[in-house]
C-alpha cells in the first residue's frame, strides 16, 4: 500500500467520522492546553521571588501528576468510545480488500494527524492563557511587583512527549480489537446486543451493604487524623457500590417494574423498561463512571472554594494579634519581664511601636489520649498514633492577666478548650493528675487556639499552677530526660513565654525584618543563662496570609483545572452514550411506528427513558456529596476551615450549579439522540 493511499485514506475517514470526531479532537486539545498550563506555571522561575510563589508551585507539582494520570484514563477510555462506533467501518475495509495491517497503518495514520494537530492547537492555548492565569496566581498572592512570565524550556518537549504516549496507547488499543475479531464480527458490532441480565439480588445487596459502610465511616468520623486514611476507604467503598448499584441494582429495579403489570403494560413504559433492561451492563458502566466524574467534580469544587472563601477567618482565628513571638525555656518572672523589654526594643528599632500587647506562660505536650479511660498519657512506643494529641497548658494567672478574665481554679479544676477533637468530659486526667472541668470554653478570648503545630487533636487547658507542675513531674518522671516521644517532638518541661501584639499592617518583608531584630537579642539572652539552649517561633500574619493565599489558591487551581477535565470527560460519555443509544434504537422504534406506535409517543417514550437513564447519576451524586459532607469537612478542619455552614452553603450552590450545567449537557445531546432516532424511523411529524 503507498502512503499516499494510506494518507488519502486517513483524511477521508477523519472528514467522514467528523460528527462522532469532534468532540473527542477539542477534549484532545483541552487536555493538553489544561496540562501545558499546570506544567508552566509549576515550573516558571518567575515565581521563586514572590512570596507564596514557591507553595503554590509544590501544590500545582502535585496536581500536574494527577491531571496527567487522569488524563491517560481519559483520553483512553473515549477514544475506545469511539472505535467501537466504527467497527462496522473497519469490517467493511477488510472485505472490500484492505488487510489488518493495512488498515492499522490507516489507524496510525490518523492517530498521528489527530495527535500533532490537537497537541500543537492545545499548546498553543496553553502558551497564550497561561500567561492570564500567571496574572491570576500573582493577584491572589498579593504580588506587588509582578515580574513577566518565563515559560521553561522543558515544558514544550514534556507535553509533547506526554500526549505522544498516550495517543500511542489508544492506537494500539484500536489496532488490537481489530486483530482480535473476524471481519463478520466487525460488520455486525454495531448490531450485536447484550443478553438480557438477570437480576442478582445478591450482587445489589452487596451493593447496599457497601454504599452504607462507605456512608457509615463518612457521617461516625470524628478524628481528624483518621478522617484522610477514611475518606479514602469511603471512596473506595462508595466506588464499588455505585458500580454495583448500577449494574445489579438497577437491573433489579427493573424487574420489579416488569413483574408489575398495571405499570409495564403500557405503550410509553414497556419499550423504555424492556429496553433499558436488555442492554442495562452496558449503561451501568457509563451511568456509574458519570455518577462519580460528577461527585468528584462536587466534592473538589466546593471543598477548594470554601477554603478560598474561609481563608480570612481561619487568620483570625490563629492571630488575635498581628505578631506572635514565643520563646523556651523562660523560668521566672524577671527572665520574662526582660525578654517583654527586648521585644518592644526589637520592634521599635524597625519603626514599630507594639500595641494592645499581652504576654502568658503555657507549657504543651503531644500525649495519647484514652477516650474511653478519659486519659492523657506520654508514650514511648515509637510511631504516629492518631490518638496523639497536642495539649497546651496555662496558668489560671496568666490566663486572667491576658484576656481579662477572671480564672478562680482551685488545684485539680480547669477551664478546657478543644480546637479538633472530642469534647473533653467533666473529669479526665493528665499524666496521672485528676482534673475537673469547671467550664468548657467556646473561644479563647485574645489568646491564639494553640502555638504548637495541630498535627492531630487539640486542646488548650487553662488550670491551677500547681497542677502544671505536678504534671511536668510526672511526665519527667516517665520519660528519660532528654528522650523523644512518639511523633519525634523534645518534650518542653519548661514553661515557654508568648507575647502578642499588633503592629498594623505590613509587608511581608517588613514583618521578616520585625521576626529578625526580635528574635536575634532574645536568643541570645536565654542561652546566656540556660547552657541547653534557646528555641523559639516567631510568626505574623502579613507572612501567613501569603502563605495561606499560596495554598488555598494552589489547591483552587488544581481543583479548577481538575474539575475542567472531568467536565470534559463527563459531557464526552453522555454525548457518546446518547449517540451509540440514539445508533441501536433506530430500529427498534421504527419497528414499533410500523405496528402502530405514533411519532408523539415515540418521543414520549424517549423521553422517558433518557430521564430515568441520565438524571438518575445526577440525584446519586447529590447523595454522595451530603454523605460526605462530615469527614469532608473534617479534613477542612485541619487546613483551618471550622465554619461548617459555609462550607453547606458552598456545597448546596455548588451542586445547584452544577445541575443547571448538567442539565445543560443533557438538552444540547439529547438533540442528537432523537435526530438520529428520527431519521433511522419517525415519519410522520417532526420530533
Amino acid at each position: 500500500m503507498k502512503r499516499s493511499f494510506t494518507l488519502d485514506m486517513a483524511l477521508k475517514n477523519l472528514r467522514r467520522n467528523r460528527r462522532s470526531l469532534l468532540p473527542y479532537a477539542l477534549s484532545c486539545i483541552g487536555t493538553v492546553m489544561v496540562f501545558f498550563i499546570m506544567v508552566v506555571l509549576a515550573n516558571t522561575t518567575t515565581l521563586h521571588g514572590v512570596y507564596g510563589g514557591r507553595t503554590i508551585q509544590r501544590t500545582l507539582q502535585l496536581g500536574m501528576w494527577v491531571m496527567l494520570l487522569f488524563a491517560v484514563i481519559f483520553l483512553f477510555y473515549t477514544h475506545s468510545f469511539l472505535i467501537r462506533q466504527r467497527k462496522k467501518e473497519f469490517g467493511l475495509f477488510n472485505i472490500l480488500g484492505l488487510e489488518k495491517s493495512h488498515i492499522t497503518r490507516i489507524l496510525l495514520t490518523e492517530s498521528f494527524l489527530v495527535g500533532v494537530l490537537t497537541t500543537a492547537i492545545g499548546m498553543g492555548l496553553g502558551a497564550l492563557l497561561s500567561r492570564l492565569l500567571y496574572l491570576v496566581q500573582l493577584n491572589m498572592l498579593g504580588a506587588v511587583d509582578k515580574p513577566a512570565l518565563s515559560i521553561h524550556p522543558s515544558t514544550w518537549p514534556i507535553v509533547a512527549i506526554a500526549f505522544f504516549c498516550i495517543h500511542v496507547l489508544t492506537a494500539l488499543n484500536a489496532i488490537r480489537q481489530v486483530y482480535q475479531a473476524r471481519p463478520v464480527q466487525l460488520l455486525r458490532a454495531g448490531k450485536m446486543g447484550e443478553r438480557v441480565p438477570k437480576a442478582n439480588w445478591l450482587i445489589a445487596a452487596l451493593g447496599f451493604a457497601l454504599m452504607g459502610w462507605g456512608y457509615g465511616i463518612s457521617f461516625t468520623a470524628v478524628d481528624v487524623m483518621n478522617s484522610i486514611p477514611d475518606f479514602l476507604k469511603a471512596v473506595l467503598l462508595v466506588i464499588i457500590a455505585t458500580y454495583l448499584l448500577f449494574t445489579s441494582g438497577t437491573v433489579a429495579a427493573l424487574s420489579l417494574m416488569q413483574k408489575n403489570k398495571n405499570f409495564y403494560y403500557r405503550p410509553g413504559r414497556f419499550t423504555v423498561v424492556a429496553g433499558m433492561r436488555y442492554r442495562m451492563k452496558r449503561h451501568a458502566v457509563g451511568l456509574s463512571s458519570i455518577c462519580i466524574l460528577s461527585t468528584m467534580v462536587l466534592v473538589m469544587m466546593a471543598a477548594t472554594v470554601s477554603l478560598f472563601i474561609g481563608r480570612e477567618n481561619a487568620l483570625k482565628e490563629r492571630f488575635p494579634r498581628d505578631a506572635v513571638f514565643s520563646f523556651n525555656p523562660v523560668n521566672s518572672v524577671e527572665e520574662a519581664n526582660t525578654i517583654e523589654s527586648m521585644v518592644i526594643n526589637g520592634a521599635k528599632q524597625t519603626g514599630l511601636d507594639p500595641a494592645r500587647l499581652i504576654r502568658y506562660r503555657s507549657v504543651s505536650y503531644y500525649l495519647v489520649y484514652d477516650q474511653k479511660a478519659a486519659t492523657f498519657a506520654p508514650t514511648k512506643d515509637g510511631g504516629w498514633s492518631a490518638d496523639v494529641s497536642t495539649v497546651e497548658m496555662i496558668p489560671a494567672e496568666d490566663y486572667a492577666l491576658a484576656t481579662g478574665q477572671t480564672a478562680p481554679l482551685e488545684p485539680g479544676q480547669t477551664y478546657a478548650f478543644s480546637i479538633i477533637g472530642n469534647t473533653l468530659p467533666k473529669q479526665f486526667s493528665v499524666a496521672g493528675v485528676m482534673l475537673d472541668t469547671i467550664n468548657a470554653l467556646e473561644e479563647m478570648g485574645d489568646l491564639p487556639a494553640n502555638l504548637l503545630p495541630v498535627l492531630g487533636s487539640s486542646y488548650t487547658l487553662v488550670m491551677h499552677e500547681q497542677d502544671i507542675q505536678r504534671i511536668a513531674a510526672r511526665i519527667g518522671a516517665e520519660l528519660a530526660d532528654g528522650e523523644e516521644d512518639t511523633v519525634g517532638y523534645r518534650i518542653p518541661d519548661t514553661p515557654q513565654l508568648n507575647i502578642l501584639f499588633d503592629t498594623g499592617r505590613l509587608a511581608p518583608e517588613q514583618a521578616e525584618a520585625l521576626i529578625n531584630a526580635v528574635n536575634a537579642p532574645v536568643i541570645n539572652y536565654i542561652i546566656s543563662y540556660n547552657q541547653g539552649g534557646a528555641t523559639s517561633s516567631a510568626r505574623h500574619i502579613a507572612i501567613d496570609q501569603v502563605e495561606l493565599r499560596a495554598v488555598y489558591g494552589g489547591l483552587l487551581f488544581v481543583a479548577v483545572f481538575l474539575g475542567t477535565v472531568f467536565l470534559m470527560a463527563l459531557v464526552l460519555i453522555i454525548y457518546y452514550k446518547q449517540v451509540s443509544e440514539g445508533y441501536e434504537d433506530q430500529a427498534r422504534y421504527a419497528i414499533m411506528q410500523q405496528v402502530g406506535m405514533s411519532a408523539q409517543e415515540v418521543r414520549r417514550s424517549i423521553r422517558i427513558q433518557v430521564l430515568m437513564v441520565f438524571f438518575l447519576p445526577l440525584a446519586m451524586a447529590g447523595l454522595h456529596l451530603a454523605a460526605s459532607f462530615n469527614i469532608t469537612s473534617q479534613i477542612l478542619r485541619m487546613l483551618n476551615l471550622t465554619n461548617l455552614s459555609q462550607f453547606a452553603l458552598t456545597a448546596l450552590i455548588t451542586y445547584l450549579v452544577f445541575a443547571v450545567f448538567y442539565m445543560l449537557v443533557y438538552w444540547k445531546t439529547a438533540g442528537s439522540y432523537y435526530r438520529i432516532v428520527k431519521a433511522g424511523g419517525a415519519r410522520e411529524r417532526s420530533f
